[in-house]
């Protein structure tokens, strides 16, 4: 259910070609990897992830292509019984250390709706918290919490104890979606960067 990935502890060699394959135990699995260590020759070695599809068509999708000295932030990603394929190579001159990886699978819960999937999550109760954590949340996200009160006499207000996004790159937006159906977003505040918004968020009207 869990483990580690390296090429080491020595430097991988020239003309590398090597792979791992993780394949979960049943197709109720996902599989996240996560970098703690990562050196490769930047822009001639490179470590790749892919996704190998459980329809058997043996056909790879890319999720990421990486190189250089810096340590991948992201978690990397595959679900639905997928397996996730690791590939590193490297060309004729010049061997790095290479990386270091762990790995798990985990039982999506319940196949509860997941903000980062199709159309997001939505919530009812009257005051919760919202997150993408704990993980740092993915490249190419598109995320979505919908907070819908209970009645038309209530408002919304949000407020943020946490914050860090790349800025002027990646986006926190909140909307107010109108009660008569129209389905228009109003933009309330598009946020970026690394200062914790002091500001405190709201809708009214059942909005």
């Amino acid at each position: 259910d869990h483990g580690n990935l390296t090429n080491g502890p020595e430097f991988y060699p020239n003309n590398a070609y090597c792979t791992w394959v993780i394949v979960p135990s049943n197709s109720a699995h996902s599989i996240h990897l996560r970098f703690t260590a990562f050196d490769m020759e930047e822009y001639y070695d490179y470590v790749q992830i892919f996704s190998e599809p459980t329809n058997g068509s043996g056909t790879l999708q890319l999720i990421a292509s990486l190189t250089g000295s810096r340590i991948p932030t992201a978690t990397f990603s595959v679900d639905g019984g997928d397996s996730m394929v690791v590939r590193l190579t490297s060309d004729k001159s010049v061997t790095r250390a290479g990386f270091v990886a762990n790995y798990e699978t985990r039982t999506e819960v319940d196949f509860r709706p997941r903000p980062c999937v199709g159309e997001g999550v939505t919530l009812t109760a009257d005051h919760g918290n919202l997150t993408n954590g704990p993980e740092f949340y993915p490249n190419n996200a598109y995320c979505t919490w919908v907070i819908v009160p209970s009645n038309s006499a209530h408002s919304i207000h949000l407020r943020f104890t946490a914050f860090d996004m790349e800025e002027y790159y990646d986006y926190v937006q909140i909307f107010s979606e109108p009660t008569n159906g129209s389905g228009t977003l109003q933009p309330v505040a598009t946020l970026t960067g690394s200062r914790i918004p002091t500001a405190i968020f709201s809708v009214d009207g059942g909005d």
